[in-house]
């Protein structure tokens, strides 16, 4: 890793959490997939830096491998992942709507607290997650 004012390169062989607090950008973007202390990063070369907190949904830990994230509006955010078994993706706002590759498919969700921990299915897939 290597820090440069403000950024933060990352360059990893796998994905990989950093410690962070506050909003983060990646690549320019604001990032989705963060917690109150760690943001989550997929394999590659990525650059990190502070960026505005986000309101838009948050996933806030994820056990497949991410492969890319990114906020599609107010309320909904698009993952990229694979998994040979089923992925959990716990997200901080009610899920109402899920697309995967392209098409509605079956929500499940178990609530605990404020958060939601969302089922997904095995393999590689592009999945838009709805909330409230």
């Amino acid at each position: 890793m290597q820090q440069v004012v403000n950024n933060l390169t990352i360059d990893s062989a796998h994905a990989i959490g950093v410690k962070w607090e506050g909003g983060a950008s990646v690549d320019g973007k604001p990032w989705p997939v963060a917690d109150a202390s760690t943001v989550w990063l997929p394999a590659g070369i990525h650059t990190l830096e502070p960026g505005a907190p986000v309101s838009s949904p948050r996933v806030l830990d994820f056990n497949g491998e991410l492969v890319s994230a990114e906020l599609t509006g107010a309320s909904s955010v698009d993952l990229s992942y694979q998994s040979s078994s089923h992925a959990l993706a716990l997200v901080d706002r009610k899920p109402v709507r899920l697309e995967l590759d392209g098409g509605d498919a079956p929500l499940s969700f178990l609530a605990s607290g404020s958060y939601y921990s969302i089922m997904l299915p095995r393999g590689q897939h592009l999945v838009t997650i709805h909330t409230e």
